[in-house]
């Protein structure tokens, strides 16, 4: 089937070609927020509601740092969709490392930031005491894991920069497999309550970039480590972050009204309007899904068609 193949978005008639791009970003994005659900589904199996509870109660900050990651590994990448539209492949291979760099050093950035603030935005939270520990403990784990989370990310969109949006979507589908049998092992065998589906987490995003990045060296070759791979070009990275930091705080800013919607939720009491929106969040999240996925299509066409200079396919 074509949509599993690599796609030039330079080429054939544009509305096909970003439908045929956009399905794979949208199961990829299905599977990537499914992190959180299966979280709370095996912890509900295998703990008990309150547990599900606990980590729901701290989604609308997951889920600013998992739409920042995205967003500026969004905008990083940009510059290697102009450079595969332009077929310069030297560029897009500098241009990869330098994202590379980039996603790695705003990763590490947020994870500091985050283990100075993380029991303060807690706590302004309102989170029940029932909840506030597991919560706590959740929060801290998944804090470790978003540099790999923003890794993951990064490679993701790099893939799709380049016209593969199937890879991404397979690597997600086995990453979430693995997800599930980790939190299960870690809760269900070992007993350690949400501290496990927060470990497992960090280890399904380390699997899906060590599996990024073999798949990308082993087929393609203009990406693979080069003597000039790690040399760092200021302008580059300079117009790299002008274009993903932005990008990052956009997706960002979005959830901050449902950090607030939470605050004021939580502060009802009893946990009863707590464990009631935990119900409803996801679907509003996946209600979203395919804006998402669309303009996550619509910016790679535009940027390969771009470099190309084919303004009236734009």
């Amino acid at each position: 089937m074509k949509v599993f193949k690599q796609i030039d978005l330079t080429k054939g008639t544009p509305w096909k070609v970003i439908l045929l791009f956009s399905l794979p970003i949208l199961l990829s994005l299905i599977l990537s927020n499914a992190f959180s659900l299966i979280n709370a589904l095996v912890l509900k199996v295998t703990v008990g509601g309150d547990s599900v509870t606990a980590i729901n109660s701290t989604s609308s900050i997951s889920m600013i740092l998992f739409n920042f990651a995205y967003g500026c590994s969004g905008g990083f990448v940009i510059l290697l969709s102009s450079y595969f539209g332009k077929k310069d492949f030297t560029q897009l291979r500098k241009s990869f490392y330098n994202g590379l760099f980039l996603s790695v050093l705003v990763g590490l950035v947020i994870t500091i930031l985050g283990l100075f603030v993380y029991e303060d935005l807690i706590k302004l939270l309102k989170i029940d005491e029932v909840y506030f520990n597991k919560a706590k403990d959740y929060y801290y784990i998944i804090l470790f894991s978003f540099v790999l989370m923003v890794i993951s990310n990064y490679l993701s969109n790099a893939l799709r920069a380049i016209g593969d949006s199937s890879a991404p979507l397979i690597i997600s589908l086995i990453a979430t497999l693995f997800n599930v049998i980790f939190a299960f092992i870690f809760t269900g065998l070992i007993k350690w309550d949400t501290q496990g589906v927060a470990v497992a987490t960090l280890l399904a995003n380390l699997f899906s970039c060590t599996i990024s990045f073999i798949y990308i060296f082993k087929k393609y070759d203009y990406l693979r480590i080069h003597r000039d791979s790690f040399k760092l070009e200021k302008d580059m990275s300079l117009h790299m972050l002008k274009l993903g930091l932005p990008l990052g705080l956009q997706w960002a800013v979005l959830f901050v009204g449902s950090f607030f919607q939470s605050r004021t939720i939580n502060g009802f009491g009893n946990g009863l309007a707590t464990k009631a929106v935990s119900c409803y969040s996801p679907i509003e999240q996946y209600l979203c899904m395919p804006l998402h996925a669309m303009s996550s299509a619509l910016l790679s066409y535009v940027a390969q068609n771009f470099g190309n200079n084919d303004w009236v396919r734009i």
